[in-house]
Order: C-alpha cells, then sequence, then structure tokens
C-alpha cells in the first residue's frame, strides 16, 4: 500500500496547498448563515411595518342627500382626516340613510359597527337629556349666539356623559333654524296650525313645541316624510331652509312660513371604542379634522340662510314670514313645563345674547 508523502518546500515548511481545508469551509457556512439571518429579519421587519402602516378604515353615515350640505361637511372631514394622518384613516361616507335612522346610527356608533355619524341633537338627547335644552322654541335669536354656546363651557357640560354610553361628540355642526311647510294654508298665527298634520322628528323638544302651538303632531322618521307629503299622509313638516330645498320638498309643498321657531346644531358624532382604540396623534388629528370641517359646514348652513328663500321661491313656494310674538307667547307653556329642568341652563344661554 503506497503512503502519500507531504511535500515540503525549499525551506523545508509543509505547502499551503495540502494543507487540510477546515476553516475555510466553516467560514463558508458561517457566512451563509448569517446571510439567512439577515434575509429572515429583513422579511420581518417589512411584514411588522406592513402591518403598523395598514389603513384604518372607518365609516360615517347620514340621513341627507349627496348635494346637502351635511354629506359636504362629511366629505371634507374625511378629506381632512386623510390628510392630517397622511392617509392612515380612510372614512368612507355613507349618504341618504344607507346605514339605517339616525336613531339606527347612533345604536352602531355604540357598537363599533359604525364609527361616524351627523344626526339631530334629538336623537341622541334621550342618553343625555339636557341636551333637549338646546331645542325649546325660540332660545336662539342668531347663529353666533348658538355657536358661542355650542363651542363654550355650555357645550361641554351638555356632553360629558356621552362616552360612558358609547359615544362621544367632537364638535357641533349646524342644521340651522327651522321653519315651517305644508300644503294647506300660509301660518300667519298659531290658530292657523289647527287641524294640520304635521311631521315633526320624534324629539321630546319638537313635539311638546307643536303640541303647544296647536298643530296635529305626527312624529315621523326622515326618509319616509317626501313620500308622506306626496301622498297626503300628513299635511306639513319643519326643517331649515337647506333641509327643505335640498330634498326637493318644493315639489310636494305649496307653503312655507318664515317661522325660525327652533334652532337646531349638529352633534358629529364618534363612536366611543373607535376613538379609544386609536393613537394620541391620530386623536389630535381626528379633532383638528372635526373642528375644521365644522367651521365650513357651518359656513355652508349660513349661506343656505340667506339665499334659498329665493330659491324656494323660483319654484312656486309662497312665503310668508309671520309675525312671531304671538308663537312666542303660545310656547310659553314650553318653558313652564321645562323649568325645574333646564331653567338655569336656559337663563345661561340667554346671558350670551
Amino acid at each position: 500500500m503506497q503512503t502519500r508523502k507531504a511535500a515540503f518546500s525549499d525551506d523545508g515548511m509543509l505547502q499551503r496547498s495540502l494543507l487540510p481545508k477546515k476553516g475555510v469551509n466553516s467560514m463558508k457556512r458561517t457566512s451563509l448563515f448569517a446571510i439567512a439571518i439577515a434575509v429572515l429579519l429583513t422579511a420581518t421587519l417589512l411584514f411588522t411595518g406592513s402591518v403598523l402602516a395598514k389603513t384604518i378604515t372607518a365609516k360615517f353615515g347620514h340621513g341627507n342627500n349627496t348635494s346637502d350640505a351635511r354629506h359636504k361637511g362629511a366629505l371634507r372631514f374625511a378629506e381632512l382626516v386623510a390628510e392630517k394622518t397622511n392617509g392612515a384613516i380612510e372614512i368612507q361616507v355613507f349618504s341618504d340613510a344607507s346605514l339605517g335612522s339616525d336613531e339606527d346610527m347612533v345604536e352602531q356608533l355604540q357598537l363599533n359597527i359604525s364609527q361616524f355619524a351627523a344626526p339631530g341633537v334629538g336623537t341622541i338627547s334621550p342618553l343625555a337629556p339636557d341636551l333637549n335644552c338646546l331645542e325649546m322654541p325660540f332660545l336662539f335669536s342668531s347663529f353666533e349666539q348658538a355657536w358661542a354656546v355650542l363651542d363654550g363651557p355650555i357645550g361641554e357640560r351638555l356632553v360629558e356623559s356621552l362616552p360612558a354610553q358609547g359615544i362621544r361628540v367632537l364638535a357641533f355642526w349646524e342644521n340651522g333654524f327651522r321653519n315651517m311647510t305644508n300644503n294647506r294654508r300660509p301660518i300667519e298665527k298659531p290658530e292657523d296650525l289647527q287641524g294640520i298634520k304635521m311631521r315633526v322628528p320624534n324629539w321630546e323638544m319638537s313635539i311638546a313645541t307643536f303640541k303647544a302651538l296647536g298643530a296635529q303632531v305626527t312624529p315621523m322618521a326622515w326618509p319616509e316624510v317626501y313620500l308622506s307629503l306626496q301622498q297626503g299622509t300628513i299635511d306639513g313638516q319643519e326643517n331649515p331652509l337647506t333641509g327643505i330645498y335640498n330634498p326637493g320638498l318644493y315639489e310636494v309643498q305649496k307653503y312655507l312660513s318664515i317661522t325660525r321657531h327652533q334652532y337646531s346644531p349638529l352633534p358629529l358624532l364618534i363612536s366611543e371604542r373607535f376613538w379609544q382604540s386609536l393613537s394620541p396623534e391620530h386623536k389630535k388629528a381626528v379633532m383638528e379634522a372635526a373642528h375644521e370641517a365644522k367651521t365650513y359646514h357651518r359656513g355652508l348652513i349660513a349661506a343656505d340662510d340667506e339665499s334659498l328663500e329665493a330659491e324656494l321661491e323660483k319654484r312656486g313656494m309662497v312665503i310668508n314670514r309671520p309675525n312671531t310674538e304671538p308663537f312666542r307667547i303660545k310656547v310659553q307653556s314650553v318653558y313652564e313645563q321645562y323649568g325645574d329642568r333646564f331653567g338655569d341652563i336656559v337663563e345661561e344661554i340667554l346671558s350670551y345674547q
């Protein structure tokens, strides 16, 4: 059996080419292992980053059509939130009561099924009864007076109990001053309301006001109103000018009486469960967007209040401006009825005039 001889160099040292190569193989294995770890870490970081950067989708429901200021305000709010969160929160706006009635949408917020809504203030009054005071008849004389109250300590106090019940008011947007329409006759005095089937929202203060005025009160959900007027199920309804013009009530109503008998704010609501899920940075962005959109929306309604009377007259409505003093006298019974509950708040509100 032949034995392989070791080869030596001229200086007697063992040649490198014949040394064992264990060190080289070990280095290669270590290098490959390090590369594999690096790839794995990179993939993990990319996956984690994609999860963290995932867009939060939220639903915003309201009951008005797409030409209405409420819808425009909702779209502006969605745009502002997207801008302020760099696209991290995407708000989808659902109009025309496609998510249900105002009452349905409030329940959805409580369950975090949807995340934003803008119902009439009377819808959430059962959860915070003192809110009813805001719709006392003839309480406010101007938008500016109402905004000063809503944006100040009174507004904060009136809604402070709501988060415990699953909803939070981000800001008070605008509904406006309400006026009467009907198909029977111009309303010149309270007695003209006798025998008129007047639709009102199913809100405590609206019902009390029109009972005091002598109308045949018919509470009804908003999506049913147009058809009910068209079919003669009801004779009339009452709403701000925006809520008369945009849904085309001039097509099914003849008389418009500018009474401004109630002021209605519009609370922008967020689901409390959704609110608590947001980071501090996102909460700040949403709140800022709510107040910027508030200013925008209030401007739209105030402008409509100045321009839409002429537009409704062009479309055939017969418009009258009754002396409101007899109406004010007639609704004093409402103030007597609710004096014990709201007397102090009403006095405080009146001090803003």
